[in-house]
């Protein structure tokens, strides 16, 4: 493997590395997925590519679901997360926060009276069909 590759392979695992200094649960639960995923497609001979692209995929799979307060909020955590680290890509990072925004508006706690609510991301429908596959499309 060239050393081209081998070190931008040391910086994707350096970068999702869960840092003790991360304090969300979900968050390094994320990370660590990312790490496994990642780690095996490698240890099967999968191109770096491809294995980032399973660790991307193992990330989001690992995410919170969308019910619960704390669940959104440690939901939106790991998509900014994943925005920052380049682990999910901004059209569907926004379209994500979207969906959290939706969620979180529609439990409206009594501490968050004063959330100031975002305009709704334009053509978000298409933004997710472009990342799903065949059989997850949306109608």
């Amino acid at each position: 493997m060239g050393t081209r590759v081998q070190t931008l392979i040391e910086f994707a695992i350096e970068e999702m590395s869960p840092s003790p200094d991360v304090h969300n649960a979900a968050v390094t639960r994320c990370c660590k997925a990312w790490l496994a995923a990642h780690q095996l497609a490698l240890a099967r001979g999968i191109n770096p590519v491809s294995a980032r692209l399973r660790g991307n995929e193992a990330f989001r799979r690992a995410m919170p679901p969308l019910a619960g307060t704390e669940n959104i909020l440690d939901y939106i955590a790991c998509v900014a997360h994943g925005m920052a680290s380049r682990t999910i890509v901004i059209p569907l990072g926004q379209a994500l926060l979207s969906a959290a925004r939706a969620s979180l508006m529609g439990h409206k706690p009594s501490n968050m009276k004063g959330l100031r609510r975002n305009p709704v991301v334009k053509n978000m429908g298409s933004l997710v069909k472009e990342h799903l596959t065949p059989e997850e499309s949306i109608a």
